[in-house]
């Protein structure tokens, strides 16, 4: 179901992939953001219409480009770190690395340490999935109750001996290569266990997903969805195929029956973030002359 011309995650979460939106804040242990302007100047600044809202944004940083230089990242930029593309599930619901080694983890969490350091009060958030996680392996992990039990003892012990502030879930997709039509119903029972316990815990729970229409159709039953998650990281940095010039990110569909657009998206009702690209697709043709 998710084309090419839908998603091209590997580009889309390869390195930091910033998404900014304005979200309306739900958990008070979301952190305020700091930017250009000192602290005593974002909180006096005066009240919106809706005072409720406050900018937020959200880095995700892929365990594949853990050559990237995280110690030239300045504190202050992001409200959210999510380290994606590390950590999955296998078949038997066991935690496991996606890649050669934890060395992202080991730079994530020095990341963390000098932020704190600084006085930033980002969250730093570990997400279970990624684009070189199996499908299959979330479902049969999550094939029955017991078996969820034991995959959200496993990622609860996991983040909290590492210190993390929250969990993504990053499945794709549910009911798709290989999955089950009973992945869609095991993936909300999967975040009410999780809810539960990370509330417990003063972390917070987040879901990646897919946002090509067909995937929302099939994958993810979105008013059950809505009740368990703080927020939503919508993938929309990549809707149009590459082979030809296209606004990969489009606010608007190019026609009245085109669904891939940011406003088709606008079905949860949770805190929505947007993964949005920050380049174009351009299509050079050659013409060879004769003689």
């Amino acid at each position: 179901m998710a084309s090419s011309g839908s998603l091209r995650l590997s580009e889309v979460l390869l390195g930091v992939v910033l998404s900014l939106v304005l979200v309306l804040s739900r958990s008070s242990a979301d952190p305020q953001v700091y930017n250009n302007y000192n602290a005593y100047e974002v909180q006096q600044q005066p009240a919106a219409s809706c005072s409720s809202y406050r900018p937020k944004i959200v880095c995700f940083v892929s365990a594949a480009a853990d050559r990237y230089d995280t110690s030239r990242m300045p504190p202050g930029l992001c409200s959210h770190l999510v380290l994606i593309d590390l950590i999955g599930l296998n078949c038997e619901g066991k935690l496991t690395l996606l890649q050669q080694s934890s060395r992202a983890l080991t730079k994530f969490l020095d990341l963390k340490h000098r932020f704190q350091a600084a006085g930033d009060p980002v969250r730093f958030v570990l997400a279970i999935g990624g684009i070189y996680q199996k499908s299959t392996h979330f479902s049969q992990a999550l094939s029955d109750e017991t078996k969820i039990f034991n995959v959200v003892d496993n990622i609860i012990t996991f983040v909290t001996k590492h210190g993390f502030d929250g969990v993504d879930v990053a499945w794709f997709y549910p009911g798709q290569f290989g999955g089950r039509r009973s992945d869609k119903a095991n993936l909300v029972l999967l975040l009410q266990e999780l809810q539960l316990r990370l509330q417990a815990c003063g972390m917070s729970l987040s879901l990646t997903v897919g946002v090509d229409p067909r995937d929302i159709e099939t994958s993810y039953d979105v008013p059950q969805i809505d009740q368990y998650v703080d927020f939503v990281n919508l993938l929309a940095g990549d809707y149009h195929s590459p082979r030809k010039p296209s606004h990969v990110s489009p606010l608007h569909g190019g026609s009245p029956n085109d669904r891939l657009n940011v406003v088709s998206m606008s079905c949860l009702r949770r805190v929505l973030f947007l993964i949005l690209s920050f380049f174009s697709n351009t299509v050079w043709k050659a013409t060879l002359k004769r003689g």
